[in-house]
């Protein structure tokens, strides 16, 4: 039976977390079913960024040489940035200040989101791919998370898992987990091996989801920080 609260339903999508049907992937054994998978579903649904902050964030995804130097390739994610800004990263809490700016093959002196950028920096800082760079109000930055997630497969307390959110790959270890109602929802406390770099929902969503992936790699959960 279906709950009277539908007002906001987005999707009706009939699922197994224990057979892993219509969560990740359609399920062969639905062929009625014809609508996305559990994840897909999701993805779609927060597709449209909803951002409260006024901070500039760049998301590093990789590092190049470039000019004897280096560059870093990534998302523009929020705000603006322009040549001679300071950054500060998030994962080292040092700042680092931006000498050029490159928008495919043109150098430019302004760029502002939603954008894919590369960036050199002066001097030699520590830069690597899943930091946050960040210019304004501060994200948030634990290593210890409390957050709401659904499970795809069972988890216990003790167990780790590689947190991914954006290019963030991080060692988790799950502390503890409190079932929040008949389905496969939980709310959890997360300790990372090393600080996290996340947005509270209200300020920014995107910046708020992650996933958890087991030793072999599938996702056993999806989540998103209290």
């Amino acid at each position: 039976m279906l709950p009277q609260r539908t007002k906001n339903v987005s999707a009706i999508i009939p699922i197994s977390a224990q057979s892993q049907d219509n969560l990740i992937k359609p399920s062969a054994r639905m062929p009625w079913y014809r609508g996305r998978p559990i994840l897909k579903e999701l993805q779609r649904t927060f597709s449209q960024d909803r951002r409260k902050t006024e901070g500039t964030r760049f998301i590093v995804q990789d590092i190049y040489p470039y000019a004897g130097s280096s560059i870093a390739a990534g998302i523009l994610l929020s705000g603006s940035l322009r040549r001679g800004n300071q950054l500060v990263n998030s994962a080292t809490g040092k700042p680092c200040r931006v000498k050029m700016i490159r928008e495919f093959t043109q150098e430019v002196s302004f760029s502002r989101y939603p954008k894919n950028i590369g960036v050199v920096f002066e001097g030699r800082p520590f830069i690597q791919r899943g930091q946050v760079l960040y210019q304004g109000c501060d994200p948030l930055i634990s290593k210890r998370i409390e957050a709401k997630i659904f499970c795809l497969k069972p988890a216990l307390p003790g167990e780790q898992f590689q947190l991914q959110s954006l290019t963030q790959e991080i060692l988790v270890t799950l502390q503890s987990l409190k079932k929040i109602n008949d389905f496969d929802f939980a709310g959890v406390s997360l300790e990372g091996k090393q600080s996290i770099t996340l947005e509270r929902p209200e300020a920014f969503f995107r910046m708020s989801r992650f996933v958890l992936r087991d030793s072999t790699g599938e996702i056993a959960a999806i989540g998103a920080i209290q």
